[in-house]
């Protein structure tokens, strides 16, 4: 069952063991996490509204609403909301939820598929060429 509260509908709670907590957060210490989010929504009607995918995520301090992709839902049928939730959390993250907002007080969808995952960053090293002295 989906819970709507005003014009956020709650799509789920991400499941702790998704959650990436390294050991070495300690309570207070900033820490950045990337996401890959896809939520595959099966509208039962047709609006001209913008639907936004957020993420709600609480930490040791506070808690903070991001937001992921957002669309302009024209017809009845499936749709797909995804993007990189970039997460700068203050200690251990405590809970993640998936949201959509909308302005339609009475959305109909159904959820087809939900995806998340850490999304790896990668380090690229760039080196400048030794430069050689020609004697010139």
């Amino acid at each position: 069952m989906i819970k709507r509260v005003s014009n956020t509908y709650l799509i789920s709670n991400v499941p702790d063991h998704i959650v990436d907590n390294p050991p070495f957060v300690k309570p207070g210490q900033s820490y950045l996490s990337h996401y890959n989010i896809a939520v595959w929504l099966n509208m039962n009607q047709a609006h001209d509204l913008p639907i936004q995918l957020v993420l709600k995520v609480q930490d040791d301090i506070k808690e903070q609403t991001i937001s992921v992709d957002k669309v302009q839902m024209t017809r009845i049928g499936q749709t797909l909301l995804s993007g990189v939730a970039v997460i700068k959390s203050k200690g251990p993250i405590r809970q993640m939820q998936l949201h959509v907002k909308t302005d339609n007080n009475h959305l109909s969808f159904q959820i087809d598929e939900i995806f998340v995952q850490r999304h790896e960053q990668k380090q690229q090293l760039t080196s400048t060429p030794e430069r050689r002295n020609s004697g010139r």
